[in-house]
């Protein structure tokens, strides 16, 4: 029982940690093709490296390169606000 996300079946929670572990890069690939689209380069770019450091199955090669889970969800908020800044959108 060492898991962190746990329901009660060991079998149920690894299917549902595979499938919620697709929901970030799916939703910032969509974002990245919206910009893309747009011609907006630098911003699709961005969400583009977001997608690159939160696909499921280039885990290892970041372990690697021994970037953490605390160093890429930095890098991540780091990417998106980048991102939302070079749109022009005011916050």
């Amino acid at each position: 029982m060492n898991q962190k996300f746990y329901l009660g079946d060991p079998e149920f929670s690894r299917k549902m940690r595979k499938l919620y572990s697709w929901i970030i890069p799916c939703v910032f690939t969509v974002m990245c093709l919206l910009f893309l689209i747009e011609r907006a380069w630098l911003t699709a770019l961005c969400f583009l490296g977001v997608v690159l450091v939160s696909l499921p199955w280039l885990r290892s090669f970041f372990e690697k390169l021994h970037i953490g889970g605390v160093l890429k969800f930095v890098i991540c908020v780091v990417l998106v606000v980048l991102g939302v800044l070079s749109t022009g959108v005011y916050i």
